[in-house]
């Protein structure tokens, strides 16, 4: 009886403790295409120090459809659904998960009968309800259409809150229920969700089309409360209305980002689900390749800074300025870079949706096909030093432009939000040949900093770090047989230096900053 106790207590201890849900992505096309290595599964696996990068066979594809992944509190695989069907983690789908959006119209069932998932962006979103017990939830929206409509041709319709019982059927899982919350003319996307206040609760909510209306649930063990109705901030313009939308870090703020409307951003209540201190960042409706045409938002997770893709430029905003729109710092241009994709095309790799990730950096997506994520490795620090990095790594398979979507599942539970010690597989990280990069973490440091670089076509260089005056302050060699460097910068005081890759020739090859906390 001890033992059973003992083991009792160490497991919900775990349960508390843990809470990495989201440690586990798969990211790619999959499904019937797999016979061609590329166009199977990444999953990126964040259990791992360094985290890996693995190609894997799945028979799920994930084109163009929500991506919703599930882990347990210890970060091992639990379900995944592309919209279409939930599947275990052993790859058979979930006994009564085989259709999830059961009520959408006959056409738009076709995504699934094609074998391509459900094409509706940032569509689901799962959440623990009591985990040390195998409860969890899938919160999720289908699609209608109207072709009648001058701007709404597609929208979404149904909201659903699909329940699991993961330790059902020896662990294989089962749907235990799928209800429809809401029926109403939707925006086409936007599910996210937060943790109530008392830490077990989930806050979800969706807009009407062409208003300002949020309708907002709660998510409770046994039932769904709501909709509660609040009409606020500005309308959505239609016919562009597709958008990613999500919570801060902290619960505090909550963000959403259309084409249009820009930026939506305002400050959420946990206990009562209230919204206030409506704000705007915007530049007007963009045309299709419009540079400033906004569509990926995210925050870092200091919950301060939010991060914005237009499309051909990348922007921070700084959430505690007194105006949102001057705060706008802009971190990065596309640099035309074209991604092969099957057996000739080159596609490029613009910014699309973002992710916050265990380690702390935020992972960016484009609009095509292609295996490059964009990356901000500090978000938690002030532009420029945030180190914004274009097609930062390339994982082993084509991905869409979706990203799994996760809620914050750290929040409220004493954990840090991230890992910043978690690295990447230095022999995987994506360097250009024809632009050397390097990646030096963690930044700010205390002195013993890591560098991840790959100098390509040249032999050798020499990494150096200057103080602000120009003065050099550390020199160590470094060559493209290697790919990963530790380095104690001893002595340094405090402050914020600039560190060059310096060909023997004098040529300066990369150069960025660093800064150093005592």
């Amino acid at each position: 009886m001890k033992h059973t106790l003992l083991s009792l207590m160490v497991c919900l201890c775990s349960t508390v403790l843990a809470q990495k849900h989201d440690y586990t992505w798969l990211i790619g096309l999959g499904g019937t295409q797999t016979t061609i290595p590329e166009y199977g599964t990444t999953r990126i696996n964040f259990n791992n120090n360094p985290y890996q990068l693995e190609n894997i066979d799945l028979d799920m594809a994930f084109l163009g459809s929500p991506v919703s992944v599930m882990s347990d509190a210890d970060g091992e695989l639990l379900f995944y659904t592309n919209g279409c069907y939930i599947a275990n983690a052993q790859g058979d789908t979930i006994e009564g998960g085989g259709l999830l959006n059961y009520a959408s119209g006959a056409s738009f069932k076709n995504d699934c009968i094609l074998g391509d998932g459900y094409k509706i962006v940032w569509g689901a979103v799962s959440v623990p309800i009591t985990p040390e017990t195998g409860q969890y939830a899938i919160i999720h929206k289908d699609k209608h259409s109207n072709w009648a409509s001058t701007y709404n041709k597609v929208f979404g319709h149904n909201l659903y809150v699909t329940r699991l019982d993961m330790m059902a059927n020896n662990g294989k899982g089962k749907v235990t229920s799928s209800e429809i919350v809401l029926s109403d003319t939707l925006s086409y996307s936007d599910i996210t969700a937060c943790k109530h206040s008392n830490g077990t609760d989930w806050w979800f909510m969706v807009m009407t089309t062409q208003t300002n209306k949020f309708y907002k649930f709660l998510l409770q063990k046994d039932t769904v409360l709501g909709p509660y109705i609040q009409e606020i901030g500005d309308t959505l313009i239609p016919g562009y209305d597709i958008c990613q939308a999500i919570f801060s870090p902290d619960g505090q703020q909550y963000a959403r980002v259309n084409r249009c409307n820009g930026v939506m951003l305002y400050d959420f209540d946990r206990s009562t689900g209230e919204l206030s201190n409506y704000r705007n960042f915007t530049y007007g409706c963009a045309a299709n390749s419009d540079s400033v045409k906004l569509c990926g938002v995210g925050f870092a997770p200091n919950s301060r800074y939010l991060y914005v893709s237009g499309w051909l430029k990348m922007y921070q905003l700084d959430t505690e300025a007194d105006d949102l729109q001057a705060s706008a710092k802009l971190l990065g241009v596309y640099d035309g870079y074209l991604d092969t994709v099957g057996a000739a095309a080159l596609v490029p790799q613009q910014f699309y949706v973002m992710a916050n990730a265990p380690d702390c950096k935020i992972y960016i997506t484009a609009p095509n096909q292609g295996r490059v994520f964009h990356m901000i490795h500090e978000p938690d620090l002030p532009a420029p030093f945030c180190n914004f990095q274009q097609h930062a790594i390339k994982i082993p398979t084509y991905r869409t432009y979706n990203i799994p979507n996760f809620a914050h599942y750290r929040l409220g539970t004493g954990n840090s939000v991230c890992d910043s010690s978690l690295s990447i597989v230095s022999a995987i990280w994506h360097v250009p040949k024809a632009a050397i990069a390097a990646h030096i973490y963690p930044n700010p440091s205390s002195g013993l900093v890591h560098l991840d670089v790959d100098i390509g076509i040249y032999r050798s260089a020499v990494f150096q770090v200057f103080d602000l005056n120009g003065r050099p302050v550390f020199a160590s060699p470094v060559d493209n047989n290697q790919l990963s460097y530790d380095f104690e910068l001893k002595g340094l005081p405090s402050g914020i230096y600039t560190y060059h890759l310096r060909h023997p020739s004098g040529q300066v090859l990369f150069r960025d900053r660093i800064v150093i906390i005592r």
